[in-house]
């Protein structure tokens, strides 16, 4: 976070041309931060270490608290400080940060951005896991609001007698008035655990993003589309891109996609990464007309573009004739499950005269 910080202070001061001698002070910093630590866990392999203790030993340990340790606190790098992603592909870091993520267990969500980590390293299965994970634990109340706790199943009287208690007693609380904070077999009586008002905005903002970034990503300096899409996902997006773009694209469940449409807010130069690997593109006008573009050795294509204008990234020779598409929902007629969440309640009376 320090990195990421100061990188975003340094180009703001530039930005607005001020603050040189905190520029200096600012890449002293960046220039001399240690890197990370980095633990070999057995049978989970390396994964980076929260901090060092005083005597240089990598905190906390190999042996110690394990199962806990492969949190997003340790993939900080990769969000929110955005300093580790998919340009690192193959690096002794990124595998580190796919490490963890892969081995995120499925009973720790809570406000942990877990999918995002996992969208951000091109995960595509492991996001819509980490998404169902959340819905499973954290969707407690039939508006669809969520909780930001999935350590619920503490306080049922049965956390100790069925098996997969913490997902399955995780809404024990809702029903049972009986429940309390302390748990009565310890010998105290606390208050009922009747729900507080802490539910559905980091949860919420997480399951968004996630989503997102599963179809869209513009942080690395130049445009991705269906960077971390689980496989056979067919889907399809409008979303708005840094650098002033709207993006919009389709995938089917054989991973082909036709084309990129980007419209240009701001005139400023598109870059976007080849979505079709090696393959040659051409980049057009929305009246078919041929825009130069320049290919760098990472395939990232780069072009011009003017201020309202529309431009259609295809395969080279294959010309696409794309329709706008509208998508229509459907009002829900009644309860919806997945797992243990459920949007809308059942009927808990009886019409007798219907």
């Amino acid at each position: 976070m320090i990195e990421s910080l100061f990188k975003n202070c340094i180009k703001a001061a530039q930005d607005l041309n001020m603050d040189k001698s905190k520029i200096k002070q600012w890449k002293h910093v960046i220039s001399h931060l240690w890197a990370p630590p980095i633990l070999d866990v057995p049978e989970k392999g390396k994964v980076f270490g929260l901090a060092f203790t005083e005597n240089n030993e990598v905190y906390p340990d190999a042996k110690t608290n394990i199962q806990g340790y492969h949190f997003d606190a340790h993939t900080t790098a990769v969000f929110p400080a955005g300093v580790l992603g998919l340009d690192h592909k193959g690096t002794d870091y990124f595998e580190i940060a796919r490490n963890i993520a892969l081995h995120h267990p499925k009973n720790r969500n809570a406000i942990t951005p877990g999918a995002i980590v996992s969208a951000r390293l091109g995960l595509g299965d492991k996001v819509l896991e980490r998404l169902q994970c959340s819905v499973n634990y954290l969707q407690h109340f039939n508006q669809g609001l969520f909780y930001n706790l999935d350590h619920w199943h503490y306080f049922s009287r049965y956390v100790d007698q069925i098996p997969n208690a913490e997902l399955y007693a995780q809404r024990d609380y809702m029903y049972d008035s009986r429940l309390t904070y302390n748990r009565p077999e310890a010998g105290k009586s606390g208050f009922r655990t009747k729900p507080f008002v802490q539910c559905g905005m980091e949860t919420m903002g997480i399951l968004g993003t996630a989503i997102n970034e599963m179809l869209l990503q513009s942080h690395e300096g130049k445009i991705r589309v269906f960077p971390a899409i689980p496989s056979k996902f067919a889907s399809a997006f409008t979303l708005r891109a840094e650098g002033a773009f709207i993006v919009s694209s389709v995938i089917d469940s054989l991973g082909n996609i036709p084309f990129v449409e980007i419209k240009s807010l701001a005139g400023k130069e598109c870059r976007i990464q080849n979505p079709w690997d090696d393959d040659l593109v051409q980049v057009v006008t929305q009246n078919n007309r041929n825009v130069n573009i320049e290919v760098n050795k990472d395939n990232v294509i780069s072009f011009k573009t003017t201020i309202g204008e529309s431009y259609i990234v295809r395969k080279k020779g294959i010309d696409v004739n794309h329709v706008s598409k509208t998508y229509h929902a459907v009002p829900n007629m009644f309860p919806k499950k997945y797992g243990e969440a459920m949007l809308g309640k059942e009927c808990t009376f009886i019409d007798r005269e219907h």
